[in-house]
């Protein structure tokens, strides 16, 4: 049998095993249950432990709680969480003064050896492993040194920039002497045209803003202008 007792209607409850039968809660405040529970199960341990005869002085370390094998989870109560989490805070707290104390028990150590032995000692390391870089520095003679120089890179000439045009414009004058230049008003001829600004101007154009934020890639912009004035000019003669 399960008694309920709701104190604020949630969807789930909280099932707590106690003495008289188990007991299900619907909490308004989930924290404060847990807390209250929490101290209630403090002071029953305490309550356990002053019922008990006096344990020796040293009492063995508690052995590691191994959870039973069971065959599906096993869902922990408010009270076995809050126990399970101040046995690890128990742990924990242990720990650290096991580390404190050996902390302190090696700084005695040190302090019980003479500090003229210490200084003695860093020495004796010091002079037998001298660095690697000093002795490679100590071991170079003063001509060998050279000094350090800031090399720049040159700009490409601005003269790169006029390849472009004196290409599409050559192009254009071949056309002209060899006759193969198309009608004017005819799409032949708006293509020519196109075909000659990029190759020329737009490309110069291209070749300045090259040289201002990416200087290494000037020649290539110049090039493939080249190129393109290259290929118009041999259709404008051959045609």
């Amino acid at each position: 049998d399960i008694e309920i007792v709701r104190l604020a209607r949630t969807p789930t409850l909280i099932l707590l095993p106690t003495e008289r039968g188990r007991l299900a809660i619907a909490p308004a405040d989930d924290a404060e249950l847990l807390d209250a529970l929490t101290r209630a199960a403090r002071a029953r341990q305490r309550l356990d432990e002053l019922a008990l005869p006096a344990a020796p002085a040293v009492a063995p370390p508690p052995e590691p709680v191994v959870p039973p094998e069971v065959e599906g989870p096993h869902i922990l109560t408010g009270i076995e969480r809050a126990l399970l989490e101040e046995r690890l805070g128990q742990e924990r707290r242990a720990e650290a003064e096991a580390a404190a104390i050996a902390e302190a028990s090696a700084a005695e150590a040190a302090a019980a050896v003479p500090e003229e032995q210490l200084e003695s000692a860093e020495v004796a390391e010091v002079a037998e492993a001298p660095p690697v870089a000093s002795r490679r520095r100590a071991a170079r003679p003063s001509w060998f040194r050279l000094p350090r120089v800031a090399v720049r890179r040159p700009r490409p000439s601005a003269v790169l920039v006029l390849f472009p045009l004196i290409g599409a414009g050559s192009a254009w004058g071949a056309g002209l002497l060899a006759g193969g230049m198309p009608a004017a008003g005819t799409d032949l001829a708006r293509l020519t045209s196109l075909a000659l600004v990029l190759s020329g101007p737009a490309t110069s154009v291209g070749a300045i803003l090259a040289r201002a934020w990416w200087p290494r890639m000037v020649g290539v912009v110049v090039a493939g202008g080249l190129a393109a004035s290259v290929f118009i000019g041999r259709a404008l003669v051959g045609g």
